[in-house]
């Protein structure tokens, strides 16, 4: 039984695919997530590709992906398209396309992630669905000045986003106060996933 899978997206003009990966049964058991082994290159397979459906406001590419269940938490991006996150629900079969559940719900505020109130030229990063809870990491695009001063939203699904937080103060509930401010100015974003 599949346990662990892995995506990754790449933006082809008007068309998306979604190559997923899966870890080779043999590493995974059910046991707690501190005790199993790290997945290694030979534990990884190719499996395929999904298609994202086009024409559907979800700009030109993701640019953070999350996966619960058969969900596909989509960052939306480019064009007239300002920085959200769409909710899709992944095709039964390898090779197939994904349907839009969700519409693009645009991340709220995004004129303060910057200093000055003024940049919103804002990209989705990471997007982790946990405990009932949507959280979000977004990045300054073409941030040389080192402007941006806040990261992160959460909410309960994608059209209850709040934020944007600075990660130095525990608004979104998992970060400590003062933590990764020597990081805070000139933040990218990335993938998330829990950390066993």
């Amino acid at each position: 039984m599949i346990k662990r899978a892995g995506i990754f997206s790449s933006a082809v003009f008007a068309l998306t695919l979604v190559f997923i990966f899966f870890a080779k049964d043999n590493i995974v058991a059910q046991v707690p997530p501190t005790s199993q082994p790290l997945v290694q290159a030979n534990d990884v397979v190719y499996l395929g590709i999904i298609k994202i459906p086009s024409g559907q406001g979800l700009g030109i590419g993701p640019n953070g992906l999350g996966v619960e269940g058969n969900k596909l938490y989509y960052g939306c991006y480019g064009g007239s398209q300002p920085a959200g996150v769409a909710v899709l629900t992944l095709p039964a079969n390898i090779g197939g396309t994904a349907t839009l559940d969700t519409p693009c719900a645009n991340l709220p505020n995004l004129n303060q992630v910057h200093k000055g109130g003024t940049y919103t030229d804002i990209v989705p990063g990471g997007i982790l669905p946990y405990g009932g809870r949507v959280i979000v990491t977004g990045w300054t695009y073409y941030d040389g000045s080192g402007g941006q001063v806040k990261s992160h939203w959460v909410g309960n699904n994608t059209t209850s986003i709040n934020g944007p937080y600075t990660m130095e103060v525990s608004d979104v509930g998992m970060f400590s106060e003062g933590a990764l401010t020597w990081y805070r100015e000139t933040m990218v974003a990335g993938y998330m996933g829990l950390i066993p």
